[in-house]
């Protein structure tokens, strides 16, 4: 094993432990530093960016990871929650589209993400497609049925949108969304 390598399984360990950030991001430069084109030191440093909050930190490290292996579907996947979390739609929608790219179509979780932020975007027929794709990935993920319930309720198709909410409580009986978190201030924007 390299010595990137190795410094970088050890700021995975210490990812996995939470154990303090500087610690972890250490290792993961100096695996970095050894070797500037390991997609996995970059990817596990946007990880343990994105940990302590440092979301445009770490699109910046998952855009380096991808940059190395372009098909590298985790960098994408994570780099889209970060850019969530930056209110940057657009962008995170474009990477789970890389995602289910990637994955040839097969990926219940970029699907079902994408109907999410489309949903916060209004886009709700949209989103339908989505989550349904997702669904019939893995009819029992439960941020498929979120979506799907939350764009029919946004549609007002409301015996559609019980019977989603029916089948997301059922798969996780403690979990109960509030559509307003769901659909967000973008609903305003829609109508």
């Amino acid at each position: 094993m390299s010595y990137a390598a190795s410094m970088c399984y050890t700021g995975y360990g210490l990812l996995n432990l939470r154990l303090p950030s500087t610690a972890i991001i250490w290792c993961f430069d100096k695996a970095i530093r050894v070797d500037p084109d390991y997609a996995d030191a970059w990817y596990g440093k946007g990880l343990a960016l994105a940990y302590i909050g440092d979301y445009a930190g770490a699109v910046i490290c998952y855009d380096e990871a991808i940059r190395v292996a372009p098909d590298y579907a985790d960098a994408y996947m994570h780099k889209a929650y970060s850019l969530d979390h930056l209110n940057r739609f657009e962008e995170e929608i474009s990477c789970y589209d890389e995602v289910i790219r990637i994955n040839a179509g097969n990926s219940a979780f970029a699907s079902a993400y994408k109907g999410l932020i489309l949903v916060k975007l209004g886009h709700y027929e949209e989103a339908l497609v989505c989550c349904d794709e997702a669904i019939g990935i893995d009819s029992n993920l439960t941020y498929a049925h979120k979506g799907r319930w939350a764009a029919l309720a946004a549609l007002g198709r409301d015996a559609e949108a019980t019977i989603s909410y029916g089948e997301m409580t059922r798969i996780n009986p403690n979990y109960f969304p509030d559509i307003m978190d769901i659909l967000g201030n973008h609903n305003e924007d829609a109508s």
